[in-house]
């Protein structure tokens, strides 16, 4: 009955909602398979003699290992409850408590995919220095920038399909996001190790996190209320049977 998350407090409803939804459905059971068997994405580069430790592209890949779960899972938030999710709107459930529990499922999935990736340190301290540095990022701009762009998904999921080539909710929004999520965090890297070093470089990513999480608060309460404007169009595209 998954009691222990009666912990977490007014969120545990929804995060009961969604543990068992990842379980129960093909779909989201293949996301999680596939995060944790992304972790071994890293050594496809950290092998390679083109790319240094300290290159742009490592970010992406501490991004993208970090984040695998946020990427996969987050960009189709709402749309995993579209066949109720005009329900759940009509009972006037606090959206804010909704959108926290998927804050706090996809945080757990940084963290863990953070200690997941550790052993990369074999390969030198600057991996593990950058996997730290993207966990954070993940975790205080990236997550509330994958809810945000949430706000646009209109098209409807349906769980019973299979995993395999299922473009089922795919849309504008999903291509979009994957441009701040996975190139600003580069630009940034790219621009400070360019002027000052690779240290600075990550210690402003890891600031960046940092101050992202201190005011998640905040940023909660701002994407809640574009939800709440978006409700009804959200509504009546999760009802068309067809998109």
């Amino acid at each position: 009955d998954l009691g222990w998350t009666k912990k977490f407090g007014d969120i545990a409803p929804f995060l009961q909602l969604d543990l068992k939804m990842i379980w129960r459905n093909k779909r989201t059971k293949t996301q999680v398979f596939l995060s944790v068997a992304m972790v071994l994405y890293g050594l496809i580069f950290y092998t390679m003699d083109d790319y240094g430790l300290t290159s742009p592209m490592m970010v992406f890949v501490g991004i993208f290992i970090t984040g695998i779960f946020l990427t996969n899972f987050g960009q189709f938030i709402p749309a995993w409850d579209s066949a109720y999710y005009s329900m759940m709107m009509s009972q006037n459930i606090p959206l804010r408590k909704y959108l926290e529990s998927k804050a706090g499922l996809i945080s757990v999935s940084v963290v863990v995919m953070f200690l997941l990736s550790i052993p990369y340190v074999y390969f030198g301290w600057q991996a593990l220095a950058i996997n730290f540095s993207c966990a954070l990022y993940n975790l205080g701009i990236n997550i509330p920038l994958i809810l945000l762009f949430g706000s646009m998904n209109k098209k409807r999921i349906d769980l019973d399909k299979s995993a395999f080539a299922n473009m089922q909710g795919a849309g504008a929004a999903q291509f979009l996001v994957m441009i701040p999520l996975l190139g600003a965090p580069m630009l940034i890297f790219l621009v400070f190790n360019f002027l000052i070093s690779f240290e600075v470089a990550l210690i402003v990513l890891s600031v960046l996190g940092i101050v992202g999480y201190a005011l998640k608060s905040q940023l909660l309460h701002w994407i809640t209320e574009i939800y709440r404007k978006k409700k009804y169009g959200m509504v009546a595209g999760f009802k068309q049977q067809n998109n």
